[in-house]
């Protein structure tokens, strides 16, 4: 039983680190802060938010709409959060047209009141 729960910690830790290795500065200092990170998306511009979650996870700022996008595979929280990343960042049309999607209502997106300490996400 031990045994086990060191392999999900260190896999824990090596997917934390990984997924911090591949963020900008700037998103790493989203993530370190909040958990979340801003990207914008590669073919039209609009930035997404992906949060701690492995559900809904992805916002878009300019359209309110909440998207979910999963692997096939079971992933640790930081693997999924990149790899909905670099699905943005790299190919954001094939993004949206596999993603499940909601249509959330969004709090303005100044992201001042965030810095301040102030809840980000919506209540689900």
């Amino acid at each position: 039983m031990l045994d086990n729960l060191r392999f999900w910690t260190s896999a824990e830790e090596r997917a934390e680190r990984c997924l911090r290795a591949h963020l900008s500065p700037r998103q790493l200092d989203e993530y370190l802060g909040r958990r979340a990170f801003q990207v914008r998306g590669s073919k039209t511009g609009y930035t997404y938010l992906i949060g701690p979650s492995t559900m809904g996870n992805v916002r878009c700022y300019q359209t309110g709409m909440s998207y979910c996008v999963v692997s096939r595979f079971r992933l640790l929280l930081p693997d999924h959060m990149l790899m909905q990343k670099i699905y943005l960042e790299t190919n954001e049309e094939l993004f949206l047209q596999t993603a499940g999607r909601a249509l959330m209502v969004m709090p303005t997106c100044n992201l001042e009141p965030l810095k301040q300490g102030n809840r980000f996400f919506l209540e689900e």
